[in-house]
């Protein structure tokens, strides 16, 4: 499963923010909320409820739609991008408002910030985001990681289970106690 660590995580917002804080904030709702990108992008403002500190995502490609509570760096910058936009706008405009920003201007962005940190090329998508937070949620138990990324089919979910040999070896070793 191709995903980044918390380390990696951290240093892509990192670099997001001192960029961009529109790409900062579209890279942590993915990955705090398992959000694909082409979900990222066609986010309206009646998507959040900010009294309440909630997101709704009408998922994609059959998943179920989900409630989230919103963290507190997401409401900070979220109440910056909200200012003069009305419920039916989008979150992340294109260049023309009607529309969003698209899915391509996301993808070389996340890549190109990928690039300047180093990540492998295999690691330089923003579906590594939804992955990340899969393998993320899922040590919380299987459960939880299928409700929150809105998975119909546990074997969806069952996908961040997969431990590399090293990982199963030193588990191996931790329950033996050698």
């Amino acid at each position: 499963m191709t995903h980044l660590t918390k380390d990696q995580m951290q240093r892509l917002l990192e670099l997001a923010l001192v960029r961009d804080e529109r790409l900062y904030c579209m890279i942590l709702l993915g990955w705090r909320h398992g959000l694909r990108a082409s979900e990222i992008c066609s986010l309206r403002v009646s998507d959040f409820d900010m009294t309440g500190g909630f997101l709704t995502v009408a998922r994609l490609k059959g998943s179920f739609r989900t409630t989230q509570p919103l963290f507190p760096d997401e409401v900070k910058v979220l109440s910056h991008l909200l200012v003069g936009k009305g419920p039916s706008d989008f979150l992340f405009p294109g260049r023309k408002a009607a529309r969003p920003f698209s899915y391509s201007g996301f993808y070389d962005r996340f890549r190109e910030l990928c690039h300047d940190l180093e990540f492998p090329e295999h690691l330089s998508h923003p579906h590594v985001l939804k992955h990340s937070t899969g393998m993320t949620v899922i040590k919380q138990g299987i459960e939880y990681c299928r409700q929150y990324l809105g998975h119909r089919s546990i074997a969806s979910t069952g996908a961040y289970l997969r431990v590399s040999d090293a990982e199963a070896s030193k588990a191996a070793f931790a329950a033996f106690g050698d």
